[in-house]
């Protein structure tokens, strides 16, 4: 979902079955060492994903 770029993290938490944000990021970064915000950056910058509307 990250990838796609199309929800937030907040979104993508509810859509995977975390009650809030704060949860799943913090699961998150303990699996991955890393939170999917600063994923989803990473990805932007690197043109992986589009950047949005402007």
């Amino acid at each position: 979902m990250l990838l796609q770029g199309q929800h937030s993290v907040t979104e993508i938490a509810y859509m995977v079955g975390y009650a809030d944000a704060t949860s799943f990021t913090r699961m998150f970064q303990k699996q991955y060492g890393t939170t999917p915000k600063s994923i989803a950056k990473i990805l932007k910058q690197t043109r992986i994903i589009p950047a949005g509307p402007n």
